[in-house]
């Protein structure tokens, strides 16, 4: 494997703004884990298949979506990729970044693909007050399946750079469809990040936690029109915002953390962007870390605001990551659902999934999610049947209220395993007709009904025999520890190499202690492999740092070195 490269931004550059850490200075949160939900692949080159532009840079598939059921695209650890006949036998490519593609830097958080019209987000980590922080870096728009794209930086505010201003709270005021509205500055691309992507009309829109909710026109641009609009919700406290009324008095655009103790902090954790969704060109979905809001869009694209939270109006939890709209018929009527994925935020709330069959003016949670202690990453529906994709695996229901959980994907040939998914996390799903496709932290797999057989994608550089230094890999490298809660982390680090008889690999610490002996070895069409879980050998986790692992064939010996992050 390559090795370890993290972007590293010079933190000189960031500390010349003086609001530009404004974000990581004051806090962001109120009892829980920091909103991160990806484990980011820091080098490009990790699980390269070829040099070619064949197969996915990465094997964790965070998002997926279709143009139709055989041609997909998968929003990756390492950018967007590709699958062409995806009903047969599937031909996968990765999209390259480069200065001709206008695409976004690093791992691909948000996908949006519609007919001709896809997308995607970038990425990456950065160096910040000697912590890695993530970084947005921008989204691109094809309107012809990707053959050619348009590039968006992700919006940030100039510094107003105001003496009169107190250093840490600097403001905008942005016209609003002839509304005053004031907004706190954000100067910086840290922790702006685009979590969420859809389309209505000729607007795509991008839900990110420090940058808001905002939109862009990409469609019928009039000069004058390209600029991103950031887009007023309401305060935590109020149930609703409207077009043409003057918002409360206080009201700022504010996505700090309140406190009650100051009562000049107007910020709101109701202007903190997790998710996005549009219901046809009329009705947008917004979750943040206070709710769900309904916006109705009106014909001269002022948004007006309905505030949905778990105390007032019943949803599960107020941290919304997801939304998905279901339509099916039956009996000769047409049901019309808007699901939410709705984690708690505190001890009163759970987590779980949310939905409405009446536009939102009353939700069910379906209580089997919540029992079985179900952390839902990714929610898609097709017709009469609901896919929840979560930390204990994929889940299907035909009603919303019962769930049946699938085989976690494993592969046989003549009754023996050749390949299967080591983790039980789901990350992402389409299904169209009998076919199922799904994205993990360790590849994709796809099932036809019975949905009793699984065929597995991975992509990694395959060890060749002819050369001693490409003969054993360990991936993913780097190893993240102790992330499958929260973010895309990967349990188990598989090592390859070619497969000639029984074995052993030695992991040694950087002093050259060692600290674990695999020996079970496994042939999967003629390559060896070998899990480890970042255990030492009396079970204890392992700390961050470089490990030497020697596999022993033999009187020979061959090395490879991983990086593990223990975070």
């Amino acid at each position: 494997m390559k090795d370890l490269r993290i972007v590293i931004h010079v933190l000189k550059t960031v500390l010349m703004n003086r609001t530009i850490l404004i974000f990581m200075l004051l806090g962001w949160c109120w009892g829980l884990v920091i909103p991160n939900k990806f484990d980011l692949d820091h080098s490009p080159d990790i699980f390269r298949s070829d040099d070619n532009h064949t197969g996915t840079l990465s094997n964790r598939i965070v998002d997926i979506g279709a143009i139709n059921s055989d041609e997909l695209y998968f929003g990756t650890g390492a950018g967007l990729a590709k699958a062409t006949n995806a009903l047969g036998e599937p031909q996968f490519t990765h999209f390259p970044r480069d200065e001709f593609t206008d695409l976004p830097r690093g791992a691909s958080p948000a996908l949006y693909v519609d007919e001709s019209v896809i997308v995607v987000a970038g990425v990456t980590d950065t160096i910040a007050m000697d912590n890695i922080e993530s970084m947005g870096t921008g989204m691109a728009v094809s309107l012809d399946n990707g053959e050619s794209w348009e590039y968006y930086p992700q919006p940030v505010d100039e510094d107003p750079d105001d003496p009169e201003t107190p250093e840490r709270e600097i403001y905008f005021y942005t016209d609003w469809y002839g509304i005053n509205v004031k907004r706190l500055a954000v100067t910086t691309e840290i922790n702006n990040v685009t979590y969420d992507l859809t389309v209505a009309g000729d607007y795509f829109y991008s839900a990110s936690w420090a940058g808001g909710v905002r939109r862009h026109k990409f469609r019928n641009v009039m000069p004058g029109e390209n600029e991103w609009e950031i887009l007023p919700l309401p305060e935590d406290n109020r149930p609703t915002m409207y077009c043409g009324y003057d918002p409360p008095a206080g009201y700022t655009i504010d996505p700090r953390d309140p406190n009650p103790n100051d009562p000049a902090n107007s910020g709101n954790h109701n202007h903190k962007g997790f998710s996005v969704h549009a219901q046809g060109d009329s009705i947008l979905w917004v979750g943040t870390a206070n709710g769900i809001n309904k916006g109705i869009i009106g014909e001269d694209h002022c948004i007006s605001w309905e505030h949905y939270t778990a105390d007032v109006d019943g949803i599960s939890g107020n941290w919304v990551i997801g939304f998905d709209n279901q339509n099916w018929q039956e009996n000769g009527v047409w049901h019309d659902r808007i699901w939410a994925i709705t984690w708690s935020t505190n001890v009163t709330e759970t987590t779980g999934v949310s939905f409405s069959d009446d536009g939102g003016y009353t939700w069910v949670v379906p209580e089997m999610v919540t029992d079985l202690g179900l952390k839902v990453y990714n929610i898609f529906s097709h017709s009469e049947t609901v896919f929840i994709c979560s930390d204990e695996g994929l889940y299907m229901s035909t009603n919303g209220y019962y769930w049946e959980k699938l085989s976690r994907p494993v592969e046989y040939e003549n009754g023996m395993i050749v390949e299967e998914i080591k983790s039980e996390k789901v990350y992402s799903v389409f299904a169209d007709g009998n076919m199922i496709w799904t994205g993990t932290n360790d590849g994709l797999a796809r099932t036809f009904e019975p949905y009793n057989d699984w065929e597995i994608f991975r992509f990694w550089n395959q060890p060749n025999p002819a050369d001693a230094q490409n003969l054993f890999f360990a991936y993913p490298n780097p190893f993240y520890i102790n992330q499958g809660s929260q973010n895309y982390g990967v349990e188990f680090v598989r090592f390859t190499f070619p497969y000639t008889g029984d074995g052993k690999i030695h992991i040694f610490d950087f002093n050259m202690k060692e600290i674990s002996v695999l020996n079970e070895f496994r042939n999967i069409n003629g390559t060896g492999e070998v899990f480890w879980n970042g255990h030492g050998r009396f079970g204890e986790t392992v700390a961050s740092g470089v490990y030497f692992c020697r596999l022993d064939f033999g009187n020979k010996q061959y090395w490879t070195k991983l990086a593990v992050f223990n975070l």
